[in-house]
């Protein structure tokens, strides 16, 4: 997640920017397309960050709470997760918002949706931050 991480800080660092600065005119065309370029960077490490969580999640369940899981996909294990206590019911329902968007964004590529789920990617990353330190230390 660290990569992802470094994404979202590239993110907001490149659209804060209020000039267009040399350094621009020397990599990219315009300040938008290297907005874009972060932007796309950032979407391709949160769809490889929330593979990782669920599957990581799943692993956990199977050996560490010895669930058995009958389903395997990203929904059926943020709700083992929410029937081992383990997870809320908001967060269950956020996580499960969180695969929707992942799936949006590597399935059916729009301006416009990615624009929509990259505003949202930080609270995403901040989200699987807070539920690994939280379930790893359980």
């Amino acid at each position: 997640m660290q990569t992802l991480e470094i994404a979202v800080e590239s993110h907001k660092k490149i659209t804060s920017l209020k000039t267009d600065s040399l350094w621009y005119r020397e990599v990219f065309k315009t300040k938008e397309e290297s907005e874009r370029m972060a932007r796309d960077s950032m979407i391709q490490r949160f769809e490889f960050c929330v593979d990782t969580f669920w599957k990581y999640f799943k692993d956990h369940l199977e050996s560490i709470e010895k669930i058995t899981l009958e389903i395997k996909s990203p929904r059926a294990i943020f709700r083992a997760l929410c029937q081992a206590r383990l997870l809320n019911e908001q967060e269950t329902e956020f996580a499960i918002n969180m695969v929707e968007n992942r799936n949006r964004t590597s399935h059916i590529y729009k301006e416009e949706i990615a624009e929509k789920i990259s505003s949202e990617i930080p609270s995403y990353y901040e989200f699987m931050i807070k539920i690994v330190n939280r379930i790893s230390r359980v």
